[in-house]
């Protein structure tokens, strides 16, 4: 089988590849390829091991199998139907980071409870405040989490906030409209870690952002499209929200005028948080796993439904 990996790979992790059993021959990114361009190499590949761009597909006519190096795959939903026709099958990696970016948002919870991310500030200013920070810290114990999401990684985050004996309301894609705004309006901390799906999409819009109590705060690690950026900024800068952390933003990078490089207590963690030791070579194992699985004709591991939308 031919494979073309869209992952940038290190010699090494080439020759990884290289190796697997099945692969017949492999091609990689160069890093100069147009969006709306594909190469020779992805046209005459079976496999593609990584995120190619939407519109590559368009012109693909050999590809059966997609082995995604994310969980999200919101690009490839408006072209649905072309990949039902194509018979082509899509994987992620739901479950892969689950440790990692619930750690992260566990971090992030204490950052700004503990304020870290000010302190940080200060240090940076040499400006010492010591005593006077003090009774403005917060502790996470017996606190009102809601949370967005059901999958691993909330699920991965509910293990880690048992010893905090924090009261915890779950919200998945079957939600009751009325039990979450009475969640909204006790929650001290609101967490999201949901795909992007049309269901989530400005979920959190102005109305229901303004249904948080002005001490609480949020932590976005699911993706942008589900939260009104431009009013959660209003109210962090306005104090109607205490803070909040984003590991997704609209734009990745941000471009060095947006707003959000500036926001009153925002924590910006550049969608890092899935990182991990030997993070590309445990991508690799996984397309390996599923690789096998594909020569043999057996049932694909997180294999997605575009029409659901996960």
């Amino acid at each position: 089988m031919r494979v073309f990996s869209y992952q940038k790979l290190s010699e090494p992790q080439r020759e990884r590849l290289r190796k697997m059993s099945g692969v017949e021959h492999a091609a990689f990114l160069n890093g100069v390829e147009p969006d709306d361009d594909p190469p020779l190499e992805f046209l005459n590949a079976s496999i593609c091991f990584g995120n190619p761009p939407a519109e590559w597909l368009l012109h693909s006519s050999q590809l059966k199998w997609i082995q995604l190096i994310s969980v999200g795959f919101g690009e490839y939903l408006p072209l649905k139907e072309l990949i039902h026709d194509k018979g082509l099958t899509i994987t992620n990696l739901k479950g892969f980071f689950k440790v990692p970016v619930a750690e992260s948002i566990l971090c992030g919870i204490l950052t700004l409870y503990r304020q870290l991310n000010h302190l940080v500030h200060l240090q940076s200013e040499k400006e010492w405040a010591g005593d006077d920070l003090r009774e403005s810290l917060r502790t996470l114990k017996g606190n009102n989490v809601v949370l967005i999401g059901r999958g691993s990684i909330n699920q991965q985050l509910i293990e880690y906030l048992a010893p905090f004996q924090c009261k915890l309301n779950l919200f998945g894609s079957d939600y009751n409209e009325s039990d979450l705004n009475q969640a909204l309006k006790q929650a001290d901390i609101l967490i999201c870690a949901a795909p992007a799906t049309p269901h989530t999409n400005n979920l959190l819009d102005q109305n229901r952002l303004a249904l948080l109590p002005k001490e609480a705060i949020f932590l976005n690690f699911g993706r942008s499209n589900i939260v009104d950026t431009p009013n959660l900024i209003k109210m962090l800068d306005t104090e109607k929200l205490s803070g909040a952390v984003l590991d997704v933003t609209d734009d990745e990078p941000l471009h060095d005028d947006d707003p959000l490089w500036t926001t009153r207590n925002l924590v910006l963690t550049q969608h890092t948080s899935g990182g991990m030791p030997e993070e590309i070579y445990k991508k690799l194992d996984f397309f390996d796993q599923n690789l096998q699985r594909f020569r043999r004709g057996e049932e694909m591991i997180n294999k997605i439904n575009l029409q659901k939308g996960y």
